[in-house]
């Protein structure tokens, strides 16, 4: 077994992977991923390949993308591929080439995982390609986080090569006769990047014989310091925070130090300007702050933190039919007058002869208005959940549906009092959701 197939199997064992999962791997026709593909699939492992094109090299960015789909042909490996516009991405969202690359690949990884179901993303970073990020962060003014270089795992995205060296890559890959293409773009030292890869780390390696080994450990170490330091912190917070559906809900004590809550709340994108604000009270309940995936609310006391939602605007209906396209699990049925109804709020019990179809079910706005079950006014639906205590990052994600333009119910909490039921009703609508 060579030293490239043993660094491989150590690093599976060491991280518990199954090799039975789903593997997809990220391969550019660069010598590295070519490697990583055709290694995985010597191991035996599921893989798919994941190829983008960004065209930014014209007949060479085609060639890549052909030597990528010849070679998954052969050996029957499914490769999914796009071509994207990287400079025009760019340009749109006001980013580097590199930075609208790497949004444009990891945002095709992401929706290959959900559409398939891919256990884990293999990326074929290897241990130069570490070093140059540690530089890189250095020079940016990087914490502890991103002087520790590259994570050899971030929840299902892993990188195996992490410490072999990229003269094994080659080597590999000549032994194997692993086709691949060098990117000319790789020798222009325009890019950051490029820069230290071709100008400081060959005159570093030279003056220094034990370079390579040396940086290893010094990422190492400071990667293993830095997960203290997490550690550390999550101990401390602990009793001030409580998780809850992928949301967390924390209630701050006074006078805890910024760099606490700076190194707490770092890894979900906010930076320090914005922690500062926060822990220094410069916002009022009703603050929403956003990092590019998280976003954090300031809602009695509390800070809310979850994952960005995408917010849909879109109407959907329920036809006369009882047929609905709702955007969540939405049922309806007609029935007879129940003899009892369910308290549960995820129900609604509404008199079908008062009923406009097809009703409309979108999400609320600012001066909607109802009047709740029990009451003889109407109320506005912003008061309506203010009064119901619903925390700020539900708020903004709450449905209602209507008919004929009038609310007659607000999804999962109250229905409208003028569609109750009556002793009068002769037919009833059950909404579930």
């Amino acid at each position: 077994m060579s030293a490239i197939e043993n660094t491989y199997q150590t690093f599976f064992k060491k991280h518990a992977i199954n090799k039975q999962s789903k593997f997809l791997i990220a391969v550019s026709g660069g010598v590295d991923s070519m490697t990583a593909l055709a290694i995985a699939k010597e191991q035996g492992l599921n893989v798919c390949a994941a190829h983008v094109n960004y065209s930014l090299r014209a007949k060479e960015s085609e060639k890549e993308t052909a030597l990528v789909q010849k070679y998954c042909n052969k050996h029957k490996i499914n490769c999914f591929i796009i071509h994207e516009n990287a400079e025009n991405y760019a340009n749109k969202n006001q980013l580097s080439i590199q930075e609208a690359a790497r949004e444009i690949r990891y945002c095709f990884f992401d929706k290959l995982i959900f559409e398939h179901h891919f256990d884990y993303v293999v990326t074929a970073h290897q241990k130069e390609d570490n070093i140059e990020t540690f530089f890189l962060n250095a020079i940016r003014g990087s914490g502890t986080t991103g002087l520790s270089g590259i994570p050899t795992k971030r929840k299902n995205y892993i990188r195996p090569f992490l410490l072999t060296p990229k003269k094994e890559m080659i080597t590999y890959a000549k032994q194997n006769n692993i086709p691949y293409l060098n990117d000319s773009s790789n020798i222009d030292s325009k890019y950051d990047r490029n820069f230290i890869r071709n100008n400081i780390t060959p005159l570093l390696e030279k003056r220094f014989p034990n370079f390579l080994a040396g940086m290893e450990l010094t990422l190492e170490n400071i990667s293993s310091e830095n997960q203290l330091l997490k550690s550390l912190i999550n101990e401390h917070l602990a009793p001030f925070l409580e998780h809850k559906n992928d949301v967390i809900y924390i209630t701050p004590p006074e006078h805890l130090e910024l760099e606490i809550w700076y190194q707490f709340l770092k890894p979900y994108g906010f930076n320090h300007s914005q922690v500062c604000s926060l822990v220094n009270k410069e916002h009022q309940t009703g603050k929403k702050f956003i990092s590019s995936s998280y976003e954090l609310f300031i809602d009695r006391g509390k800070w809310i933190v979850q994952k960005k939602q995408v917010y849909n605007d879109q109407l959907y209906f329920i036809n006369e039919n009882l047929s609905c396209n709702a955007p969540f699990n939405l049922k309806a049925v007609k029935t007879t007058i129940p003899d009892s109804f369910s308290k549960n709020n995820n129900s609604a019990y509404l008199d079908i002869d008062k009923l406009v179809f097809p009703l409309k079910i979108r999400r609320w706005e600012k001066g909607d208005f109802f009047t709740p079950i029990g009451m003889k006014n109407k109320k506005k639906i912003s008061d309506f959940l203010i009064d119901e205590k619903i925390p700020l990052n539900q708020k903004e994600n709450t449905w209602i549906v209507e008919s004929d333009n009038e609310i007659i119910w607000v999804v999962k909490h109250r229905i409208s009092e003028q569609y109750k039921i009556t002793s009068t009703s002769k037919c009833c609508l059950i909404l579930k959701a």
